[in-house]
């Protein structure tokens, strides 16, 4: 999970593509649904 936040962070910081950040933006749905993006949020 740690590796995934930082490749995530690092994939942000450069500009995501569109492409990846609908990715993003299904896994942020997925982990609210199970409450545990808050935690990967940090």
């Amino acid at each position: 999970m740690k590796r995934r936040n930082k490749r995530c962070s690092i994939e942000r910081l450069k500009g995501v593509s569109k492409r990846l950040k609908g990715h993003l933006l299904q896994a942020k749905k997925n982990y609210s649904r199970k409450g545990h993006y808050r935690e990967d949020e940090r």
